[in-house]
């Protein structure tokens, strides 16, 4: 599956999906799609995957976070920097029920 259907399977709107399922198909996603889908708020869509795999934009970005995001600053970090070990946390360690 292509980066774009990946991206487009997680917006699509369709049947609501057990959490288990949506964090598998994050995890299937290349980090590029992973940073750049949770960070978009604070980018307005104004910044590509590609400009947000250079360190320094991502810098900026981390600066730029507003006062108010002073508590999450090591989430964003984890976030731009090491986006597969977000998703984690992100997602409180939820996993697949056994069958």
């Amino acid at each position: 599956m292509s980066e774009h259907a990946r991206e487009q399977e997680v917006a699509r709107e369709g049947p609501v999906r057990p959490p288990w399922a949506s964090l598998e198909l994050l995890c299937s996603m290349p980090a590029t799609i992973i940073r750049h889908q949770f960070t978009r708020g604070l980018h307005q869509g104004r910044v590509t995957r590609a400009q947000l795999d250079r360190p320094s934009v991502r810098r900026r970005i981390r600066e730029a976070a507003s006062p108010e995001l002073d508590a999450v600053h090591g989430e964003l970090h984890l976030v731009l920097e090491r986006p597969h070990l977000f998703l984690p946390w992100f997602s409180g360690d939820c996993v697949r029920p056994a069958a």
